[in-house]
């Protein structure tokens, strides 16, 4: 593992460390992850958020970096992604928005249900109730896997 590291922490050109980011002059940056299907809390959040923002008297620009994970575990993946929908369509050059691991096991899913399948297990079943609800698919099958990708065959 110490070589892992070790490996992870130097630039591909050489031995040298690499070089720490660093937030431009001119920049003040918030950065979002993991929110998970909690559209409650991302609520609460962006409130936090934007009264931060706005209590500065700097020209800073502020920019917001959502990491990925939008979706699963929680029961508001639908509200959270029509939310940052929303906000991407309005505010579009100081929002960036990263696909995360689930995001992509999401995708994956959806193009190949029987190779995606083990999205399912990470929430993706309930994903697919609040996001598709006219599959009439509930929680309760007892083969999940087959049982949603037939929805999509």
């Amino acid at each position: 593992m110490y070589d892992l590291i070790k490996y992870f922490l130097k630039r591909a050109s050489g031995d040298a460390p690499c070089q720490v980011p660093k937030v431009a002059a001119g920049e003040r940056v918030y950065a979002v992850g993991d929110i998970h299907g909690r559209h409650d809390l991302l609520t609460s959040m962006l409130r936090v958020i934007a009264d931060d923002a706005g209590s500065f008297q700097d020209a800073r620009e502020a920019r917001f970096i959502f990491l990925g994970d939008y979706v699963d575990r929680g029961d508001q993946s639908a509200q959270v992604l029509t939310e940052l929908c929303d906000i991407a369509k309005t505010e579009a050059n100081a929002f960036e928005f990263l696909m995360g691991n689930h995001e992509a096991a999401m995708l994956a899913f959806l193009e190949d249900p029987i190779r995606g399948a083990d999205w399912l297990g990470w929430g993706g079943a309930s994903n697919l109730e609040q996001l598709w609800p006219c599959t009439g698919l509930t929680r309760s099958r007892k083969s999940r896997t087959s049982g949603h990708a037939r929805c999509f065959v």
